[in-house]
């Protein structure tokens, strides 16, 4: 059983994980047809970021769309935060490893702040759908394209995480957690916006479609 130090009721241990890569055409090889968000709403937020294939079922039925429409509808309520938070973990091979810091960009709900925080921090643990520690797996892959180590499968293409279950974007990339947050016009200004970032696509609240 997941050890769980939080007591807020609202905050659920992640299964669900979604990887996102580097922008381009997220093709339907994701999921099968009924599970996958409708084909113009992958083009437009292809523009930005690719929802990696994930290989778990779990994925697979409906669970994306149901994700990104809720994190829409609090981000149109302004109930959605910035954070800019630095991790440190151990890089390199056992023999020859080096404390290094980097930073994680996260978008989450107001109401889990202390949560994000405290999962960041190494406080709870869990082990996702995929079997892996997620807080280790993503700071690892986080720390990797910085300073060189291998990281994991699929590290040099990951460049963040969507938690569905609590719907938090994790970024190790400024740019896409820039281009995200102008995405769902999310207003909060706790980390500064980047003066030469120009938005690239727009997203309707709730619009969010599984193709049926």
């Amino acid at each position: 059983m997941p050890k769980k130090l939080s007591t807020n009721k609202e905050w659920k241990n992640p299964r669900l994980i979604q990887r996102l890569e580097g922008p381009g055409y997220v093709s339907d090889a994701w999921g099968g047809k009924q599970t996958c968000i409708r084909l113009q709403q992958r083009e437009t937020l292809g523009k930005i970021l690719r929802f990696a294939y994930m290989g778990n079922s779990e994925f697979e039925w409906g669970e994306l769309p149901l994700a990104l429409n809720t994190f829409s509808e609090y981000a149109s309520r302004n109930k959605i935060m910035s954070m800019a938070h630095d991790v440190s973990i151990s890089v390199g091979p056992s023999w020859d490893q080096t404390t290094e810091t980097a930073t994680v960009f996260v978008l989450c709900p107001r109401k889990l702040k202390d949560d994000v925080e405290r999962f960041l921090n190494g406080h709870d643990f869990w082990r996702t759908a995929e079997p892996t520690k997620f807080r280790e797996t993503m700071l690892r892959e986080t720390l990797a394209t910085k300073f060189g180590d291998a990281g994991g499968y699929g590290a040099e293409r990951t460049e963040g995480w969507f938690d569905l279950d609590n719907q938090v974007f994790f970024f190790k990339n400024r740019e896409m957690f820039e281009q995200v947050r102008a995405a769902f016009h999310i207003k909060d200004r706790t980390v500064p916006v980047l003066a030469d970032v120009k938005p690239m696509v727009s997203v309707t609240p709730n619009g969010f479609v599984p193709v049926a």
